[in-house]
């Protein structure tokens, strides 16, 4: 049997960890819910299995989880969960319609009530193995329908273990590794237009190219890289990149004061109002 995942908040005013108890939602008999196209559902208690590979998004003040794999099987999972910090339940949204083959180590963000995943890793059923993947499948919340979205000239390359965020309609790409297991640069796709494009950069753009970083979502409406691996010289990175979308300039950051967080790879970061905040990842 897998074992569950466990949920841990910190407080922002005095930073301290506790543990937050979940149990599965229970659906009242007498609710009828209707999603955006009239269609009535019924979501299920579940608690996720622990996994790894996954993406997590929030929407309307709730948690979303789809993907990843359990450690010791490799099985990926199929279901979109729905978490509510407010009655700290987890439940299971059926989708309307058949979802894509689930996959590890994708990115997903969330743009005009939809959530975009990118890139990754699924299995291949016809030869045991597995395919990386270079297409972008969305899910509305609303309608909780699932549809490819058509990038016009095509997506460059597969990739994994990259990372993600939103800007004014576009999707910063940055890093993750292909194939032949190099590693890439910046690719930005426009979501609304349905096109992809390698940019020309200026500044002092981060040396070497990067695997498992952490785009550390937006902030005043730039994107910040923080960590990751380089492959080549087989070392962890450490160094901060801040990138502005309107000038297309690269600046490596040197913050002041303590010494700042050691290098790491698969490590996550969120921007909680000026300040950044890094946890985890492989030291």
């Amino acid at each position: 049997m897998s074992k569950p995942l466990v949920y841990t908040t910190t407080l922002l005013v005095d930073y301290r960890w506790k543990f937050v108890p979940t149990t599965p939602f229970v659906s009242n008999p007498s609710e009828q819910l209707i999603d955006g196209s009239g269609m009535v559902y019924k979501p299920y208690g579940e608690i996720p299995s622990l996994r790894v590979g996954h993406t997590v998004v929030a929407y309307q003040g709730k948690v979303y989880l789809w993907g990843g794999c359990c450690p010791a099987t490799r099985f990926i999972y199929p279901k979109i969960y729905c978490f509510d910090p407010v009655q700290r339940t987890w439940s299971v949204i059926p989708s309307a319609n058949e979802p894509p083959i689930p996959r590890i180590k994708h990115t997903a963000v969330v743009y005009n009530d939809t959530m975009f995943i990118y890139g990754g890793i699924e299995n291949d059923s016809a030869t045991n193995g597995i395919i990386l993947c270079n297409n972008i499948c969305a899910y509305h919340f609303e309608t909780r329908k699932w549809r490819y979205i058509i990038i016009y000239g095509g997506i460059s390359v597969e990739r994994f273990q990259h990372t993600a965020c939103v800007i004014d309609g576009k999707m910063y790409v940055y890093g993750g590794i292909d194939a032949e297991q190099w590693t890439l640069c910046l690719d930005i796709i426009d979501l609304q237009q349905g096109y992809c494009q390698r940019p020309v950069t200026k500044g002092r753009r981060p040396r070497g190219i990067r695997a498992a970083c952490s785009c550390i979502r937006v902030y005043n409406s730039k994107m910040y890289i923080f960590g990751g691996y380089r492959f080549r010289s087989e070392h962890y990175i450490t160094t901060l990149h801040r990138f502005d979308p309107k000038t297309m300039v690269w600046q490596r950051i040197k913050p002041f004061g303590l010494r700042g967080p050691s290098g790491r790879e698969r490590h996550c970061g969120v921007v909680v109002g000026d300040c950044a905040y890094v946890f985890g990842g492989e030291l």
